[in-house]
């Protein structure tokens, strides 16, 4: 489920049919956005109803009696990024429109950074992000 629960008013509920259609001992894999103080204009354009921490992922989980084995934030770079496009909006209003690439010498700096960041987080855990990732496994065993 990538990026899927920011746009469902009743998460809990699609996450408790998700483990339905889960084989025993399925695994689920689960981004979300994070941190409601990281919304912006975007967030309004595309509908999204929340954006999500670690404390408010394992609640839902647990409401929807999945278990969840690993959270972990990712994008940590792009945490800044989107903290000053929110204070930029706080400051200057702007209307919520569609998002755009970015030309190729700043999409390959993105990339760059994404790189980077990966091999550099591979030894170390960083406390936000701008999404979060959450692995979760359905519990029942396989009948034989």
């Amino acid at each position: 489920m990538l990026d899927v629960l920011k746009h469902i008013a009743t998460p809990e509920t699609a996450l408790a049919h998700a483990v339905t259609l889960l084989k025993p001992g399925g695994k689920l894999l689960i981004t979300a956005p994070a941190f409601n103080l990281l919304w912006t204009c975007h967030d309004d354009f595309n509908h999204h109803y929340t954006r999500y921490t670690k404390t408010t992922v394992r609640n839902v989980a647990t409401s929807a009696a999945i278990p969840i084995t690993s959270m972990s934030y990712a994008f940590h770079w792009t945490f800044v990024a989107k903290l000053l496009i929110r204070l930029r909006e706080k400051w200057f209003p702007t209307s919520p429109r569609p998002a755009t690439l970015p030309n190729s010498p700043v999409n390959t700096i993105c990339q760059t950074l994404c790189v980077l960041e990966q091999h550099l987080t591979s030894w170390f855990h960083i406390p936000f992000g701008s999404s979060l990732v959450i692995k979760a496994e359905d519990t029942r065993t396989i009948e034989v």
